[in-house]
């Protein structure tokens, strides 16, 4: 049975333990035309080719926010670098990025609602 906080799912995670120390989080969002261009979708690909770990969802601003985790700064700063760039319909105008202390590890890649 997953855990739900608000309306996040979290049932794809795993309790927290000493062993995921090394995991870096980082929690984004993402502004401009990012909702009905396939963001979502192209982001959850980059990250499984990645072996990134987290969250995507849409935003009721308009906006997506994501939560990704990996043990290596440079993998996640790559898809940060392609979440930039985006799909070839988006327009991505502001994308702000923060390092979140990791609490708990994701099992994969999800995009949620």
């Amino acid at each position: 049975m997953g855990v739900k906080r608000g309306d996040i799912d979290f049932s794809p995670l795993l309790e927290y333990d000493s062993s995921m120390a090394e995991l870096i989080t980082i929690a984004v969002q993402v502004q401009g035309k990012v909702q009905g261009v396939f963001y979502r979708a192209t982001v959850k690909e980059w990250a499984e080719e990645l072996r990134i770990h987290g969250w995507i969802r849409n935003e009721p601003d308009g906006s997506v926010r994501a939560v990704i985790q990996h043990a290596r700064r440079g993998v996640l700063d790559e898809l940060l670098k392609r979440m930039w760039q985006g799909p070839p319909r988006s327009l991505v105008t502001e994308l702000h990025s923060e390092l979140q202390e990791n609490h708990l590890q994701y099992a994969e890649f999800s995009i949620v609602n």
